[in-house]
């Protein structure tokens, strides 16, 4: 029988051991684990350590297993990461489970507890028939596992996540991460993922089923009548569809320098007008940003959302003038950003 894991506090790739001389105060009270170069930049597996320090995002960890997406959403980093191109490409699973069990089995030995993102290079469920396939791997090595969870971030909708549905064992490690925007933006902007409202009833359908539910509002964009149209969004999740997300985490366009070089289609880009330029690409103007976030944070404070709200990729500045109006909890200190409750840590 696996031994019962404790979670430690934080993760620390090996070259980035001299933080824990830079910053000796803020590491005095925490469980550090220091992660061999094999696991934190791995094939398959990895540490996403790379935000600078003006940019409030914790570490959380890559799974590798697939690159590309074919919903080709206009704004998409993976553009730049991937060099424009997009075609989706699956990874030898059977070499993923054989790392897999050696990452596991050397996480047991740290005593560290493990959420793997399996959507940061790919969406999770854009191809049922591949994600099906991942599922099986994970439903091998899960129960032997105490120390692992498994997030799937996706834009897919009922259709998409039927291979979660029909993996019973699925339920015991998996996390549902939906990104969800208002129809004028996916309609503008998303290419073929499917409508919000589809997004939406898979969101509840996955909660109807006793998955944990976290949501993703993120690129928010300033599409002509956002104003009216982010609340009624933020309405139909809360109220008409009852969704009890555990986490919602808001972003904006992020408009990285390798994203904008390959972008498909530049439409987009008039909303990095007059921006501004932070160490995660252009952003558009700071005051935009602001509205945008507390529109979000304003409505579902009003519907008296009981989860935890965070900001994705964004400045410390920005986050702490929403701290300073009471929308937000103040997300510490680089590296750690130990306040901060997101879409991608455990």
């Amino acid at each position: 029988m696996p031994r019962q894991v404790e979670q430690t506090r934080f993760a620390l790739s090996e070259d980035k051991r001299y933080l824990l001389l830079a910053f000796p105060e803020l590491f005095k009270d925490a469980r550090v684990v220091i992660v061999p170069q094999h696991w934190a930049r791995g094939k398959y597996i990895s540490l996403f350590d790379k935000s600078p320090p003006d940019i409030v995002c914790p570490s959380f960890w890559e799974l590798k297993w697939a690159t590309g997406c074919i919903f080709n959403c206009e704004y998409c980093y993976l553009q730049g990461t991937l060099y424009g191109k997009m075609s989706p490409r699956l990874k030898c699973l059977d070499e993923l489970k054989n790392v897999l069990v050696q990452f596991l089995r050397w996480a047991e030995n740290e005593r560290l507890k493990v959420l793997l993102n399996t959507g940061e290079l790919t969406d999770s469920f854009a191809i049922p028939s591949w994600a099906n396939r991942l599922l099986s791997v994970f439903d091998e090595i899960a129960g032997e596992s105490p120390n692992l969870k498994v997030l799937f971030v996706t834009k897919g909708g009922l259709k998409h996540i039927r291979p979660l549905i029909e993996h019973k064992a699925a339920m015991e490690y998996s996390i549902v991460s939906f990104s969800i925007n208002t129809p004028t933006a996916a309609r503008a902007f998303e290419g073929t993922a499917p409508d919000p409202l589809d997004r939406i009833n898979a969101a509840r359908l996955c909660q109807d089923l006793g998955f944990e539910v976290r949501l993703r509002l993120d690129p928010l964009i300033p599409t002509e009548g956002w104003e009216k149209e982010v609340p009624e969004l933020i309405y139909t999740l809360l109220s008409k569809k009852e969704i009890e997300a555990a986490r919602i985490t808001i972003g904006t366009l992020r408009g990285l320098y390798k994203t904008i070089k390959f972008t498909s289609n530049r439409q987009w880009l008039k909303f990095l007008k007059g921006g501004e330029r932070t160490g995660w690409g252009l952003k558009m103007p700071k005051e935009v940003r602001l509205a945008l976030y507390r529109n979000v944070l304003l409505s579902l404070k009003e519907l008296g959302f009981q989860g935890q709200a965070a900001l994705c990729k964004e400045t410390l500045s920005t986050w702490r003038a929403l701290v300073q109006e009471g929308l937000l909890q103040d997300p510490g200190m680089f590296p750690l950003w130990h306040g901060v409750i997101c879409n991608c840590v455990s």
